[in-house]
């Protein structure tokens, strides 16, 4: 066939721009990419933070400085070292145990991965000093930690990591199938952990003063520390960098996988330790708990991207399991003084990890983390092949003694020739003597020498002290695993650029060519666009996670306000009630209730076997809708968080996770399927909705805050109030000063940390940002940030006329107030009303207050008041101000926007059809509440004895001290 010069000029120019598009794609590609690995790498920045406050709760408050000093040598001393040499070290690709530092180690192309690059480092060097807590000075510490961070660890990294080392996967060199650690976290952990173990055996035990037996009770008291909330809040923010870092280094749906695993062992570990503390030693140990929650998750780092979702418990079981033996064969028998149990709490799971991907690794997953270099066998128990699982044992191995080798050579040549300078500061005053001053002037120190006139009378005070809390059955058995030992509080911000302006301007020269066929150019054409919807849909995914993420983030602050709001004696009790939150409540909507919410096509609930864990097809179910899952479960905790906060300091633990799985198992989820799957009676996006447009809820003022304040305030309601001791009323002014919030500081910054992950909360749910859904995500915060900054003043103002001054807790309570209220409408109505929506939310919040305690409903934290006001205000707020246009934009159903506000002349339809799903859902919230309450009550105790309320829950029921001070 001839073609005329016109046409062929205009085909050639058609392969001329197919090829600046593809180019253009690839790019785009590799940019997404590159933000998934800056947000891991930034918002993972948590990860030195929090294990700061692990350290600094490992000692006593006299040591607390030093500790900081360690970290912040790591932040520096150690970044710049690994900048500078361990990452040319690292990445260095000339041979496969030696390598380089040239420059191609660090090109444009592995620049975001340096970023992630440098918190698994700091993982393995934190871990490290956390051994020589209260034992070697800072300048030894910062000597040892530059040499490791520039050669040592490296190599080990190397060998692992790089496309030429003998141990990596991508290798040509590799051995056996190579040791399958994407994300870095098994050649950190085993090269830390041979570092802790050379550690202690050369450096030695803390040491006590010479009237103080070792290893007896007295002792642990000396070494104890002083904040169980630093404790669990550290561990939640944890959680968070773990999760991302778990996740680092692999294609978004590979990491979506490995989140959820993640998840999904968090919840199994502090499961199954809560049944064993139990079983053993028959009440709660806080200190297990969340040492079996980092576990759960450090055996998840090294497993969950290559195994099957259905295996991940299995892993996390035997992991706990294995954390528990060791403390039942205590090492401090063996005279091993390891403050942070770095070993029983992360190289133990670590290599348990390592052991299940060589088990259960399928062809299928681990093609997803390695697309271009796919290990020749899988797992033993679906290969049967042992090579794997040899290939994982070698590794792990090779690194734990490497560190081992290399930290006892550096030790020793330090310690001959300049001396380890190991601190022997019997009285516990480390800050003091060695860095000028404690961290904190209130901090009561019972074992400060110079408060007594001799040794032996300190000892008599510390025996004495002793036998207070053996009279409270407390029992310390591991001292250098007690007390608190977590947390840290960080607040960042995060920016992140999705496409490179520099590649838009790049210029594609393409020749001519001569008599181009239109069927190529077709095929290209159908390539391309197949490659740009799944980007499309690789977006979305990673817009899930990173929103997931933040909004997960807001545990740590309903736990900071709640802790807060308690009396100082039930704070442990705080802090429990919010992992069963995220683990026990993480598990349930796993294995069924997300299959309730958005699975089947009943108009009533769901049920969709492709999304149950006990499906033979769960991955194939949930292979696109990983992202999700992750970002509806961080949506799930926050409606279950609601509850714990009204019913608090008086309603039994296991009554209370009985209500969490009948929460999150069923009653939650059918409200979600109502309002927000494709089939529900309440849905914009059912094609049989009676109820024209359906109930607008964007991010959950209905589903989530109306029906969570709802169940609250009902719970509260049939628990009846806090019991206070002779007699006196907790409604009676007398009543209101004894059980005033204990901490305004930790309410103000819980406040705080919700405020900061709203923004995630409300742009998140537009679920994905292509097609247009980033305008509808940068609508949804700026109307957030308006409503949620009106509301804040007006409560500032009510409270300073109200209350003649300014009262902290109604102030917090009114930002919140309006961050609920904006929920629901805050896609679909013009910044124009948001200060509306926020400034009329505060009178919502002050009547369901009144009202709340005219009907003395002790309701502990104001969450019936704030969420059941918030959202019922919220969703009316949709009915009057919602814009037809933006209907459309934000459910991206064109046939939608028929019905509208009423104060913009849609009408009173979809007002009336807002009004039903109010009414609906708070009648369901009430009937399952109630259903929930009378069937625990024959099942288990609701409430606690009376004499545990008098004393507070700490003490009662996990025989611990909130603070030691």
């Amino acid at each position: 066939m001839e073609y005329t010069d016109e046409v062929e000029f205009l085909l050639n120019n058609a392969s001329s721009l197919l090829d600046k598009v593809e180019e253009g794609a690839g790019v785009m590609m590799k940019d997404t990419e590159g933000v998934m690995w800056m947000f891991s790498g930034v918002y993972g920045f948590l990860l030195p933070f929090a294990l700061a406050m692990v350290k600094s709760g490992a000692v006593p408050s006299g040591g607390v400085v030093g500790v900081l000093f360690h970290e912040l040598v790591n932040l520096s001393v150690a970044v710049l070292a690994w900048r500078l040499v361990g990452y040319g070290v690292a990445t260095g690709y000339d041979g496969p145990v030696v390598p380089t530092t040239g420059d191609g180690a660090f090109s444009e192309d592995t620049k975001p991965k340096f970023v992630a690059s440098v918190l698994v480092m700091l993982l393995g060097v934190s871990l490290y000093s956390s051994t020589l807590i209260g034992r070697l000075k800072i300048s030894r510490y910062a000597l040892i930690t530059t040499f490791i961070s520039l050669f040592p660890y490296p190599f080990a990294m190397h060998w692992t990591w790089s496309p030429e080392g003998w141990l990596s996967v991508h290798s040509r060199h590799r051995l056996l199938s190579g040791f399958c650690d994407v994300n870095g976290m098994g050649t950190s952990i085993s090269f830390a952990g041979g570092m802790t173990a050379a550690s202690i055996v050369i450096v030695g035990v803390r040491i006590l003063p010479e009237k103080i037996p070792e290893n007896s009770q007295a002792g642990q008291l000396f070494l104890s520390a002083h904040n169980k909330l630093y404790q669990g809040t550290g561990v939640l923010f944890l959680t968070i960098s773990l999760i991302l870092m778990n996740a680092s280094n692999m294609a978004i749906h590979a990491a979506a996988h490995a989140m959820i695993g993640t998840v999904v062992s968090l919840g199994t570990s502090v499961l199954i330790s809560c049944v064993i503390c139990y079983e053993f030693y028959g009440y709660l140990d806080l200190r297990h708990t969340l040492h079996a929650a980092i576990s759960g998750m450090v055996v998840a780092s090294t497993s969950s991207p290559y195994i099957p979702l259905q295996h991940c418990p299995v892993t996390a079981a035997c992991s706990v399991t294995c954390y528990h033996m060791l403390l039942q064969y205590n090492f401090t028998t063996v005279r091993v003084d390891d403050p942070c149990s770095v070993l029983a709490t992360y190289v133990v799971p670590a290599f348990w990890g390592v052991l299940s991907t060589g088990l259960f690794a399928t062809r299928d997953t681990l093609r997803s983390v390695y697309p271009t270099a796919v290990p020749p066998t899988a797992g033993l128990f679906y290969s049967g092949s042992p090579e794997l699982l040899a290939s994982q044992i070698i590794g792990f191995t090779v690194c734990l003694l490497w560190g081992f080798l290399w930290c006892s050579a550096v030790l020793m040549a330090v310690k001959v020739s300049i001396g380890l300078d190991i601190m022997n500061i019997a009285n516990g005053e480390w800050d003091v003597q060695e860095h000028g001053g404690a961290y904190c002037d209130y901090l009561r120190n019972y074992f400060k020498v110079g408060d007594f006139q001799s040794e032996s009378a300190m000892l008599d005070e510390l025996v004495a002290h002793c036998e207070v809390t053996r009279r409270h059955t407390i029992t310390i058995r591991h001292p250098q695993m007690s007390i608190a030992k977590c947390s840290g509080i960080v607040l960042l911000a995060i920016g992140v650029a999705f496409l490179d302006e520099a590649a838009a301007d790049t210029a594609v020269v393409v020749p001519l060519v001569n008599r181009t066929s239109i069927d190529e150019l077709v095929n290209r054409t159908e390539d391309l666009a197949s490659q740009l919807a799944g980007m499309s849909k690789d977006m979305d995914v990673m817009w899930n996670l990173i929103c997931g993420t933040l909004v997960f983030s807001m545990q740590l602050g309903f736990c900071f306000l709640e802790a807060g709001c308690v009396r100082s004696g039930s704070v442990i009790s705080i802090i429990f009630k919010n992992f069963a939150d995220c683990a026990l409540g993480g598990l349930c909507w796993w294995v069924l209730g997300y299959s309730v919410a958005y699975g089947g096509e009943s108009p009533f609930m769901g049920l969709d076997t492709h999304r149950m864990v006990f499906s033979p097809e769960v991955d194939q179910g949930l292979a696109d809708k990983l992202g999700h899952f992750y970002l509806s479960f961080t949506y799930m905790t926050t409606a279950a968080t609601i509850i714990s906060g009204a019913v608090a300091e008086r309603i039994t633990l296991q009554a209370y996770c009985g209500l969490i799985i009948v929460v999150c198992m069923v009653a939650y989820p059918i409200v979600v399927h109502w309002v927000w799957s494709d089939y529900g009676w309440l849905s914009p996006w059912s094609g049989d909705n009676i109820l024209s447009n359906g109930v607008l809820d964007f991010s959950g003022s209905i589903v989530i805050h109306l029906y969570g304040g709802a169940c609250a305030l009902t719970f509260a309601y049939l628990i009846g109030p806090r019991k206070l001791i002779d007699g006196i009323s907790v409604f009676s002014p007398e009543g209101q000063q004894m059980v005033a919030p204990h901490n305004k500081f930790q309410l103000a910054t819980g406040t705080l940390l919700l405020w900061m992950a709203w923004f995630a909360f409300n742009g998140g749910s537009v679920v994905g940002i292509s097609n247009g859904g980033s305008k509808v995500a940068a609508l949804a915060i700026i109307n957030t940030l308006v409503a949620s900054g009106a509301s804040t003043l007006v409560g500032l103002l009510w409270t300073r006329y109200s209350c003649g001054y300014l009262e902290i807790s109604h102030c917090c309570n009114a930002a919140l107030v309006g961050l609920v209220a904006i929920t629901a409408p805050c896609a679909y109505i013009s910044p124009v009303y948001a200060p509306v929506v926020g400034i009329v939310s505060v009178a919502f919040y002050f009547f369901v207050d009144y009202i709340v305690g005219r009907l003395e409903i002790d309701d502990v934290v104001g969450a019936g008041a704030v969420h059941l006001g918030g959202g019922l205000w919220g969703g009316i707020a949709v009915g009057l101000f919602s814009d037809a246009s933006k209907i459309r934009a934000a459910t991206g159903n064109q046939g939608l926007g028929g019905d509208y506000g009423l104060l913009l002349g849609g009408g009173w339809s979809q007002l009336a059809v807002q009004f039903i799903g109010i009414v609906a859902t708070i009648m369901w919230a009430v009937l399952t509440t109630c259903i929930s309450y009378f069937m625990l009550k024959l099942i288990v105790d609701i409430r606690v004895d009376e004499s545990a309320e008098y004393i507070g829950l700490d003490i009662s029921k996990h025989h611990a001290h909130s603070y030691d001070y």
